[in-house]
């Protein structure tokens, strides 16, 4: 980008230093090895007379020169270890030229080496596109593998390789020949095996790597040294259509054999896991046996003497103390079962099969509470196989409701003494049961 100088505005016209060229930009060397650059530094119509600009590179010094309408063209010559990317500054300025001292022209701004180069690239790359797209896109390819880039920041330290470089000559060269290939145009795009359809130019082939390239492979291959040919299409599809069943067939042979291999081999495994854990499950099966025999028999020697009565005697006791203080408090129990003929789980008839809960109203031994699904098992019962039993008190109610759509919900009341069913009631689905004494 260029730089202004902040005045530059004159008669009410604003110039711009290299916007607008007339002629093409050049460049040269001169017999004394000096690397020169040349460019214009402004159009035709903005120099209406001869004026004079001066310029200023910052270690190398100052220049003037002399600009009329039929050249703009400004030349600076450095020697090849000043060819650096420098940052040119020019301004109007007047100049002695024949004898005469010629007006500053109306321009200013600064210009860096590097800008002056991709000017000369941006005419070689339009020129080089409107001859040839390929050669073009070949040349770009080739700059990328090369890692030359010429799109690099102004004012970079790193000056930007030039289109007369011997380099950018090698690679046009190179991609002319290149777009000489002459492809085959008389073979179907079809690839073998329902694939689908190929790029037609497809037809370049690398040896070294051993695939069809197409034609941007084709030019990295080349410059990294690989030969690149051309393929008949037609009898190496058919060769290789061939060679690919044979390959595809051997594979599927090899890998049904693996499979079958494996599957043996995780059989075998199994099976020897299954026996190891059947035996070791055997062993600790018989420890514990015989450890429990042998507790049980040393038990049953002990029974037998005087303390041991003793204490079937104080257990006896105990059990009979308990039991009647049990039927003492609790003379009732009932017991209260979800199922179809025989009890499945309690909770099953509480928490409704269409998305109605039920719950358990009870008044047992001077307290009541309501009891859902989820605090169940703090009404004092327990589960059991026959059903969910609950100890009753001498006066007592009870109060529940069936939710489920094909579960039967039971109650019975037992006297605890006789063990004489005093109540008994099924509900199907929101059927209620009620018992109190």
């Amino acid at each position: 980008m260029i730089s202004m100088h902040p005045l530059t505005k004159h008669c009410g016209l604003l110039i711009l230093l290299c916007a607008c060229f007339y002629s093409l930009p050049s460049f040269s060397q001169d017999k004394n090895n000096a690397v020169s650059y040349s460019f214009p530094v402004t159009d035709r119509s903005n120099i209406p007379v001869q004026c004079g600009i001066h310029s200023s590179i910052p270690g190398v010094g100052k220049f003037a020169h002399a600009l009329s309408p039929a050249n703009q063209i400004v030349k600076f010559d450095f020697k090849p270890e000043q060819n650096k990317n420098y940052k040119i500054s020019i301004k109007g300025g007047e100049v002695e030229y024949g004898g005469y001292t010629l007006p500053p022209c109306s321009l200013a701004g600064d210009i860096y080496v590097n800008q002056i180069i991709k000017y000369e690239w941006d005419t070689v790359l339009s020129g080089m596109k409107r001859q040839s797209e390929k050669i073009f896109n070949c040349f770009n390819i080739g700059l990328d593998f090369l890692k030359i880039n010429i799109n690099v920041s102004p004012d970079t330290q790193e000056l930007i390789m030039r289109p007369s470089d011997s380099k950018a000559d090698e690679l046009y060269n190179f991609c002319q020949q290149m777009q000489a290939i002459n492809l085959k145009k008389n073979y179907s795009c079809d690839l073998p095996g329902g694939q689908g359809q190929s790029m037609c130019d497809q037809d370049l082939f690398s040896p070294k790597q051993n695939k069809r390239l197409n034609f941007d492979e084709a030019i990295v291959a080349a410059l990294s040294g690989d030969e690149v040919t051309i393929k008949d299409r037609e009898n190496e599809v058919a060769e290789k259509d061939r060679m690919l069943r044979l390959q595809r067939a051997k594979e599927e042979r090899d890998r049904n054999e693996k499979i079958i291999q494996e599957a043996k081999e995780r059989e075998d495994q199994k099976k020897l896991a299954q026996l190891e854990a059947s035996k070791k499950a055997q062993e600790e099966r018989d420890r514990v046996l015989a450890e429990q025999r042998e507790r049980d028999e040393k038990y049953r020697q002990w029974l037998e003497t005087p303390e041991g009565k003793k204490h079937q005697a104080e257990e006896a006791a105990k059990a009979k103390r308990q039991a009647e203080q049990l039927e003492k408090e609790f003379p009732y129990y009932a017991v209260i079962s979800c199922g179809m003929g025989s009890h499945l789980n309690i909770l099953a008839c509480f928490v409704g099969s269409n998305g109605v809960d039920t719950e358990m109203k009870l008044t047992n031994n001077g307290k009541s509470g309501m009891y859902k699904a989820y605090n169940f098992k703090q009404s004092g019962g327990q589960e059991m196989k026959d059903g969910y039993h609950i100890p009753l008190s001498k006066n007592y109610s009870i109060k529940i409701q069936n939710s489920h759509k094909t579960l039967i919900l039971e109650l019975k009341i037992v006297d605890r003494k006789t063990g004489k069913i005093v109540f008994q009631d099924q509900a199907s689905q929101f059927g209620v049961i009620i018992a109190q004494n």
